[in-house]
Order: structure tokens, then C-alpha cells, then sequence
């Protein structure tokens, strides 16, 4: 019968010699997954970027920058088509109707070709909004985007927004309750 000391010899003596393979092994795992890791964090970049350059800086001339012309937008409560010229359109109504919009970044996960961003916006109601006359309220709505980047552009976009929340701020639908 084995001491259990010669066991233990034993048993390192053949982790000892795995060790080159299993740590081979996942240094080759983890070096195919930093380029994957690079462009992940690359795709992140461009939404904090549009985020801030597009979004906050209100400036509809970046739009090319980040958004591809054959744009696909998807959401339940936008007044838009889907494609690139009516997404334009809708930013700069967006735009002007509040001026002191501001995109606060609550949380971005990326995953393949697909950036989420939470996020919380900040606005007041100046000037006519789908059809809102101009009420001067201040809002803030909270939202999710799911985005679909190729080289460096975003092709398709999925938005929700409380809407509800919005519009019962603005004074257009009352409060439930």
C-alpha cells in the first residue's frame, strides 16, 4: 500500500508535466481571443464616440462618421421608416426640439458584431417634438440600443425608450394611477 506522501509525488510529478501543455494550450486560446477582445473593444469606442461627438455635441454633420448610409433602424416608438434619411431627419427634429440634450452612458456589454448601450437622457422640451408643441418641461427617459457595427459605422440599430415616462412628463399623457 501507498503512503499517501508517494501519492502526492506522484500526482505532481504528472502536473508538473502537463503544465506546458495545459498553459500551451490556453495561452493559444487566449491569443486567438485578443484579436476578437480588440475589435470588441474597437466597436465599444464607436458608440461612446457617437455617443458624445453625435448625441451631446448635437452635431448632425459627424452623422456620416458613424452611421453607415445603408442605415436599418428598428424601434416600437420612433416616428421614422427605418433608413438612413429618416433617422437624419428625426436626429435633427430631436436636435432642435432639445437643445440641452445630454446621453449619459449607463452601461455598454459588446458581444460578435453587436454593442448594447444602456443609457439615461437628460432634455428640455423647447421647440415642437412629434408633433408636442414646445411645453419647456425637463425630461429624463431612460433607454436601451442594441447596435450592429461594420467598419467602424453603425448598419442596423434596435432602440427602445420609456416613452410613456416621457410623455407623461411632458404633460401629454397623465400619470397612471
Amino acid at each position: 500500500m501507498e503512503t499517501p506522501h508517494l501519492i502526492r509525488r506522484d500526482f505532481l510529478k504528472t502536473a508538473t508535466s502537463l503544465t506546458p501543455v495545459l498553459f500551451g494550450t490556453g495561452a493559444a486560446l487566449f491569443a486567438s481571443c485578443a484579436p476578437q477582445q480588440k475589435q470588441l473593444e474597437k466597436n465599444k469606442a464607436v458608440v461612446i464616440r457617437l455617443t458624445e461627438d453625435f448625441w451631446n455635441a448635437k452635431d448632425i454633420n459627424t452623422i456620416d462618421r458613424f452611421y453607415s448610409q445603408k442605415l436599418v433602424t428598428h424601434s416600437p416608438n420612433a416616428p421614422q421608416d427605418g433608413n438612413f434619411d429618416s433617422f437624419k431627419k428625426q436626429s435633427i427634429e430631436d436636435f432642435k426640439a432639445f437643445p440641452d440634450l445630454h446621453i449619459t452612458i449607463d452601461d455598454l456589454v459588446a458581444e460578435g458584431d453587436k454593442v448594447v448601450k444602456f443609457w439615461t437622457l437628460h432634455g428640455t422640451h423647447k421647440e415642437e417634438w412629434i408633433g408636442i408643441p414646445a411645453t419647456g418641461k425637463k425630461v429624463v427617459v431612460t433607454g436601451m440600443e442594441i447596435f450592429r457595427i461594420e467598419n467602424e459605422k453603425t448598419v442596423e440599430n434596435w432602440m427602445v425608450m420609456d416613452l410613456l415616462g416621457m410623455l407623461q412628463q411632458l404633460g401629454v399623457i397623465p400619470p397612471l394611477g
